[in-house]
């Protein structure tokens, strides 16, 4: 094989090994860490994965995710998601092909349109797997699923733990575990809790 057929093979195996580098996971910042992670997700796009390294990701506003991506932490004792200050949700997630799996969403305290449904987690789609949604707070007297909520049914868990969420004291409404609506009566078929 002469010199340049050399280089073409070493040239054709780098691009092939390059294709399937993987990414170092996005690390906690220590300071607010909402614009990295909404960065990630648009460099991640549609299908795409943003991995979350080991410790606690702090956030100035919810993560409010309508691209179809996976959100994966180093483990739901791991990966911590919360806030820099209260009055609004962790996550909400909008499309029925996001996942988020292996972290823990905790310590956010909901006020005025964040207060109502799901302060950790809101799911209008989507898959929560292998997470802990804690120590969440509703500061609203009217407000369903503190922990989660799943709208329409329209969302599903797996191996997750949601505990230690509260309501208002005289709470209206339903329950800081989780809540799952049905508003239209055709029966769910896209909704699961294991």
């Amino acid at each position: 094989m002469n010199s340049s057929s050399s280089r073409l093979v070493f040239a054709g195996v780098l691009s092939f090994c390059c294709l399937f580098a993987f990414a170092d996971p996005l690390m906690p910042s220590g300071g607010d860490d909402y614009q990295a992670i909404v960065d990630a997700i648009t460099a991640a796009g549609t299908g795409g994965t943003v991995e979350l390294g080991e410790g606690t990701f702090r956030i100035s506003q919810s993560l409010e995710i309508s691209t179809a991506v996976t959100i994966k932490g180093a483990g739901m004792d791991k990966t911590v998601i919360t806030p820099t200050k209260t009055g609004f949700r962790g996550f909400y997630l909008k499309n029925k092909s996001i996942e988020v799996s292996d972290l823990a969403v905790s310590g956010f305290t909901g006020k005025g349109e964040y207060s109502y449904y799901g302060v950790g987690m809101r799911v209008n789609g989507g898959v929560i797997r292998r997470c802990h949604i804690t120590r969440n707070k509703n500061g609203s007297l009217y407000a369903s699923g503190t922990g989660v909520y799943i709208e329409n049914a329209n969302g599903k868990i797996y191996d997750s733990i949601v505990d230690f969420n509260s309501v208002a004291a005289n709470n209206d409404m339903d329950g800081a575990g989780i809540n799952v609506t049905l508003k239209d009566p055709t029966p769910a078929t896209s909704f699961a809790i294991d």
